[in-house]
Order: structure tokens, then C-alpha cells, then sequence
């Protein structure tokens, strides 16, 4: 009979998709492996339902208002019954999480169980649910090894394992030839698109293409419904070639083929551009927690793989600045391509390895 283990990850892609990365790894490997996430992450799932056991347990993070915090407190203790009784029915030899409020009820569950826990961090600041279960954990995995915010005393804990990536993208064959042209500028600002990227990024184009009009551009820019014509005829006006769209199916392929990526710094986007070898220009967004995305591009810009400005503090010009500096020294994301690929990892896998370990002990 296999071995079973449980991953957990919901709330957002960003926690889902490492848990996912891992399960494919740990199936793989021979292990039964379950999936708790929540009703936000059901659509990231596509054909995953057919090689995980999925438990759908919706939680809640605590906002302000005595009414919120009500019905969240109301979630969070159906979420804990919920849990405590698939653990205690389905006996794991180890449960895995990935951050994220949904994690809480099956680490209190799972310490109450008795059932060995480990968790990882994909961001550069550990988040509060992690923090509070460190000490119980018996491993913290981390995706670089200057994450803020650890407890005291889990030094011996730590294991830098980096963010595990989905297979569909570990498997995108990736030949970068940044002296081609078109110049291909990737602008992604997560699922609904980003209003900063989409009114600064076409003003920077513009900028751009009157200081130098030979330049050979292409954008393919993800940007909310109501933007999409707006930005495209600017793009046009400037004999642009250009794909705006407020979603892609397709975004690593379109990731594997840019020169230069503008982007939001959430974990996932990280994890994805390092695996590329793809370097970026972020703009992380500021309404994040612990301000993490700020800690993530700031890790990849002190390891030479891209650079960073506060939304605050971010301008036209600075964008411009950036892709004609960019498109006319090529040089300059070869490098920065060359520095990624110094942070790879094959995280999944030794995340496995370890949870092998633990539950041989």
C-alpha cells in the first residue's frame, strides 16, 4: 500500500502551484498523494483532478469590520472540523503546506493528530501562517535563503529547496537568442492585468519609439477588459506590433520567447522567470503582505537577474529608459539571463526527498 501525502495550497496560484509541482513530483515517486485547496484555486486545476485525491476546504483570511471577522472566524472553525475529520480519516504520513491562510486548519489539524508536518515559503518573507507553525514543523523549505521573518531557532529546520514549478513549464524547452528582432516586451500584471502597467507602459512606448523611431518592438501585454482597445490603438499609432488581451492560456510559452519581461513580483511569476532564465524589470504590488513582493524582486535584482521601482515611485520614463538601454546593449539580459540561471533548483524533487526522509524516521 502506498505511502500517503497530503499537499496544501489555495487562496491564490501562487500557493497552489508549488503544492502542485510537488504533488506531480511525489506521484511520481510512488506516493498517494492528496490535494486540500479551496473553491478560489478549483479553476487552476484543470485535468490535476485526475492524478490528486482533491478535498475542497474553503477557510478565510481576517479582514477588518466586526461583521467580516465574524464570518471569517465562522469559516475558519468549519474549515478545522472539515480537516480534522479527512485527516483523521485518511491517516497521512506526512502533510505538506505552501503558505496561505488555507493552510491553517490542516496544520492545526495535522499537529493535533500527530501527523509530521513540514511547510515551504515561496515568498522572501515568511508569511504569518507559516511563522506560527514553524516551531511544530519539522522542515521549513525556502525558495532563497535570505527570507525574512523566520522565528528564532529553526536554523536547523531550514532547507533551501527553491519554488517548485508545474511540469508544463519545467518541460518548455527554453533557447534563448536575445540578438534577435522583433525586441519582444512581455507585460503580465497577474490574472485581472495591472492599471499601473497599463497606463504607463504604452506612455513608455511612446517615449521610446519617438527617441528612437528605428527601434523593432513587439508588446504582448495583459491588461484589464476595459483598457484592451485603448492601449491597442496606442500601440498601432506607433506602427506597433502588439497582442493586448486581459488573458492568455499560453503565458510560458509567450515568457519563453520574450527579451524583456515587465511584471508584478508574486512567487509564482518569480519561479516561473527563473526557470526561463528570463529577465524583467518589476513593479511589485505594494498592497501585498509584509510587502513581500518588494523582498521578491529585490532578491532577484541583488542576484543580477532583473531590476525593480516602487509602483510610488515609478515612472514613464524609467520604462523607456529601461527598454532602450535593454534593446540597443543586448548584452545586458544576457547577463541577467546568465545570473537566473544560477538560481535554479530542482525544488520538487528535493522537497521529496526529504519528505522520504521524514517519514522514515
Amino acid at each position: 500500500m502506498a505511502q500517503k501525502i497530503f499537499v496544501v495550497g489555495g487562496g491564490t496560484g501562487g500557493h497552489l502551484f508549488p503544492a502542485i509541482a510537488t504533488g506531480q513530483e511525489l506521484i511520481k515517486q510512488g506516493y498517494e498523494v492528496h490535494l486540500i485547496t479551496d473553491d478560489r484555486c478549483v479553476r487552476y486545476l484543470g485535468n490535476k483532478k485526475t492524478s490528486f485525491y482533491v478535498h475542497l476546504i474553503n477557510s478565510a483570511g481576517f479582514k477588518s469590520g466586526i461583521l467580516a471577522k465574524i464570518i471569517a472566524l465562522f469559516r475558519v472553525i468549519m474549515a478545522i472540523a472539515k480537516t480534522f475529520v479527512v485527516l483523521r480519516t485518511e491517516r497521512p504520513n506526512l502533510v505538506i503546506t505552501f503558505g496561505g491562510y488555507v493552510a491553517f486548519a490542516p496544520l492545526l489539524c495535522a499537529n493535533l493528530l500527530g501527523i509530521p508536518t513540514a511547510i515551504h515559503e515561496q515568498n522572501c518573507f515568511l508569511g504569518k501562517v507559516n511563522k506560527w507553525f514553524a516551531y511544530r514543523a519539522r522542515n521549513i523549505f525556502l525558495t532563497f535563503k535570505d527570507t525574512k521573518n523566520i522565528p528564532l531557532g529553526n536554523d536547523q529546520k531550514i532547507i533551501v529547496s527553491g519554488n517548485p514549478v508545474r511540469e508544463e513549464i519545467s518541460r518548455i524547452e527554453v533557447k534563448k537568442n536575445f540578438h534577435t528582432n522583433p525586441f519582444r516586451i512581455i507585460v503580465i500584471g497577474g490574472s485581472q492585468g495591472a492599471k499601473v502597467f497599463s497606463d504607463l507602459v504604452p506612455e513608455a512606448i511612446e517615449m521610446a519609439v519617438a527617441r528612437k523611431p528605428n527601434m523593432h518592438i513587439e508588446v504582448i501585454q495583459q491588461a484589464k477588459a476595459e483598457d484592451v482597445n485603448r492601449i491597442k490603438l496606442i500601440y498601432e499609432q506607433c506602427a506597433i506590433q502588439c497582442e493586448i488581451s486581459d488573458f492568455f492560456h499560453n503565458i510560458p510559452n509567450i515568457l519563453s520567447h520574450a527579451h524583456l519581461v515587465i511584471a508584478r513580483s508574486g512567487a509564482s511569476t518569480i519561479a516561473e522567470l527563473i526557470q526561463m532564465s528570463q529577465p524583467a524589470f518589476f513593479v511589485p504590488f505594494p498592497f501585498a503582505a509584509e510587502k513581500h513582493q518588494d523582498f521578491n524582486a529585490d532578491v532577484i535584482a541583488q542576484n543580477g537577474g532583473g531590476w525593480w521601482v516602487a509602483q510610488n515611485l515609478i515612472t514613464a520614463k524609467m520604462i523607456a529608459d529601461k527598454i532602450i538601454e535593454t534593446y540597443e546593449d543586448r548584452g545586458i539580459l544576457i547577463k541577467a539571463s546568465q545570473n537566473l540561471d544560477k538560481l535554479k533548483t530542482d525544488a520538487a524533487r528535493i522537497i521529496a526527498k526529504v519528505a522520504k526522509k521524514i517519514i522514515a524516521s
